[in-house]
C-alpha cells in the first residue's frame, strides 16, 4: 500500500498571509514641538482654572 502524500500540489500552493503594514509615524510634527505643545496646552488649563476659582471667590 502507497502512503498517501499530504503535501499540496504545486499549483495549489498555499498564498502567504498579507503583511501587516505598521502604520506611518506621523512626521509632521517634531517631538520637540508636540512636547512643547502639550506644556502650553496644560498651562493655558492651568491658568483658566486658577481665573475660574479666583472669580467664584469673588476675586476683584
Amino acid at each position: 500500500m502507497a502512503k498517501s502524500d499530504q503535501r499540496v500540489p504545486e499549483g495549489r500552493r498555499r498564498k502567504a498571509p498579507p503583511q501587516r503594514i505598521p502604520r506611518p509615524a506621523n512626521d509632521n510634527t517634531h517631538p520637540e514641538a508636540k512636547r512643547r505643545l502639550v506644556i502650553a496646552l496644560a498651562a493655558l488649563g492651568f491658568s483658566a482654572l486658577v481665573i475660574l476659582a479666583l472669580s467664584m471667590a469673588g476675586w476683584r
